[in-house]
């Protein structure tokens, strides 16, 4: 090889200097129970040194091998819509959410519980990840209950919340839109744009607050 300080590493481009760091440095990881064990010990090395790293674009740069490798190592992700959002949702996981870097994408942190739950299904992701997970959580309730009375309240709720992440000084008129076209798709549209600007409508009756949201709830 023309120059000697580049190596490679599983197909992975690195400087020499960086991966004889990696194999001297100790990170204690050795008696550290595996968070995610598909990726194995050598991911949890890679982002123990990522830590360590200074410089925030080096890091950055690092990060993008550390995902490379991830790729490598998990092909069953590769036919799920959105597989490349889930692996950087790992890497912030496996890193405490402590790994400072520009990420290309929006990084959801999740409780313990609710992110190994997630790992269980690996066909699980969120479809409207800009709302976060409370959002998917109620408008998947509400394809379980169609049919129920309180069917328009709980479209009211889901919208509400939506409301608040989208009503940043925009049009009212523009993110009613959004939101009814989001709710529609979400649920394969077993709730229609129609219903939903019905039910904006509804909720600018009586008993409601300014998003939606009964003076109850």
């Amino acid at each position: 090889m023309e120059d000697n300080k580049r190596v490679t590493r599983g197909g992975i481009w690195a400087d020499a200097s960086t991966l004889s760091n990696e194999a001297t440095l100790a990170y204690n990881t050795s008696l550290e129970p595996l968070k995610l064990p598909e990726y194995g010990r050598m991911v949890l090395d890679m982002v123990a040194h990522a830590l360590q790293i200074e410089d925030k674009a080096e890091r950055t740069a690092y990060a993008y091998r550390i995902i490379q490798v991830m790729t490598a190592l998990s092909p069953q992700f590769r036919n799920m819509p959105d597989y490349q959002l889930k692996l950087w949702d790992h890497l912030a996981y496996l890193s405490d959410y402590q790994l400072d870097i520009d990420y290309p994408v929006e990084i959801i942190r999740y409780d313990r519980s609710d992110f190994l739950q997630q790992l269980s299904y690996p066909g699980h992701k969120i479809r409207l990840r800009h709302y976060g997970h409370l959002v998917e959580a109620l408008l998947e309730e509400l394809t379980h209950h169609l049919d129920a009375p309180e069917r328009k309240e709980m479209i009211a709720q889901a919208a509400g919340y939506m409301r608040r992440q989208l009503n940043e000084g925009k049009d009212d008129r523009s993110v009613n839109d959004k939101i009814a076209h989001d709710i529609a798709v979400y649920t394969d549209h077993q709730v229609s744009v129609e219903e939903v600007m019905e039910v904006f409508e509804y909720m600018g009756g009586p008993g409601h607050g300014k998003y939606g949201r009964r003076n109850n709830f």
